[in-house]
């Protein structure tokens, strides 16, 4: 090998060496900068303060100079809130919207129990708490949490222990890219029946369920809204939003779920027999109608040593038979030319 050539080399692995470590300053260089945007933007957030949730926060009785414990909804959306402090006074809160803010921790809410819906859509968290802290929301419906960072199933885990959560937002989350997502949170969360924009369907409930075509998962006809655009400034407004969401979830669940269909049928069958049985039971007295036109007849030539026996006798008739009639409506016994669907 020439000494040219040796030279060459030399020169090629010192302009490699150079690049790399410019690359390196430059990533450096990149992180700092970022620490530094992050340390700039955290500069202009705000904690929360009792003041400001009075500010923002109405009560029931509208006219009347409001406490943290009165408060019964509280609007705070996009206001730059890194926190939810003073938010365990709220012991009546009802409504509670916090969207578009950079909260990470939610353990302040532990004390608002009466809460219906819950718009935390938005933020930074990434973990919510246990079941132990989500069972005390007994009355919870509406929960937003869709664009946060949630990105495993052990972090949403712990909304099993809430009771009676009726609807869920979750899209745009780390977790929503998992492949098995919408059925490990249906299968997970009993009492849901909503989950992001569709109504959940019995395909996703009731494994190696096959289902025609309108009643499928995430169709058209299962589409619902759960964030929808609100304006509503009193909180009558605002719970009237709610149950017509509720109300729009049962309608389309009483339509394109075959369960219920079934289910409403087989009721409705029921209780028609069961009437059924009820009118026949209550037709057998008239059976007697001959006894009684004999009583009648008798009465226009009584006879006092007759009489008490043919009203004994009648007596122990209509004991008897009805006696019968009650013990075959308990049982369900049909006749072969009654028709029922």
């Amino acid at each position: 090998m020439s000494a040219q050539h040796t030279c060459n080399l030399m020169s090629a692995s010192s302009v490699i060496g150079n690049v790399k470590s410019a690359k390196v300053q430059v990533q450096n260089v990149t992180i700092t900068d970022k620490k530094m945007d992050v340390l700039d933007a955290q500069q202009f957030l705000i904690s929360c303060t009792a003041s400001l949730i009075l500010h923002h926060g109405v009560v029931e009785k509208e006219g009347k100079e409001p406490t943290l414990q009165e408060i019964v909804m509280v609007k705070l959306g996009s206001h730059m809130l890194k926190n939810v402090a003073f938010f365990e006074g709220c012991l009546s809160l009802r409504i509670c919207i916090l969207s578009g803010n950079f909260i990470t921790n939610i353990a302040a809410l532990s004390e608002c129990v009466h809460l219906i819906k819950l718009d935390l859509s938005g933020n930074q968290i990434k973990k919510l708490p246990d079941v132990d802290y989500w069972r005390r929301f007994k009355e919870l419906l509406l929960l937003n949490l869709h664009d946060n960072n949630m990105s495993t199933r052990k972090h949403v885990i712990g909304l099993c222990g809430c009771p009676n959560l009726t609807a869920l937002t979750l899209h745009d989350t780390p977790l929503s890219l998992k492949k098995n997502y919408r059925h490990c949170i249906v299968n997970s969360l009993w009492s849901l029946k909503a989950l992001d924009k569709y109504v959940i369907s019995d395909e996703e409930i009731i494994e190696g369920f096959s289902l025609p075509p309108k009643f499928t998962q995430k169709t058209p006809n299962l589409a619902v809204d759960l964030h929808p655009a609100s304006i509503m400034e009193t909180f009558k407004d605002e719970m009237t939003l709610v149950m017509q969401i509720m109300s729009k979830i049962n309608q389309i669940q009483a339509i394109y779920s075959p369960t219920l269909i079934i289910q409403r049928w087989t009721r409705g069958h029921l209780v028609r027999k069961s009437l059924g049985a009820r009118q026949r039971w209550r037709k057998v007295p008239k059976q007697l109608s001959p006894i009684m036109s004999k009583a009648t007849t008798d009465e226009d030539h009584p006879n006092p040593d007759e009489q008490p026996a043919l009203a004994i006798s009648v007596a122990d008739t209509d004991v008897s038979l009805l006696t019968t009639g009650h013990v075959g409506y308990q049982t369900g016994t049909l006749n072969e030319n009654d028709n029922y669907i």
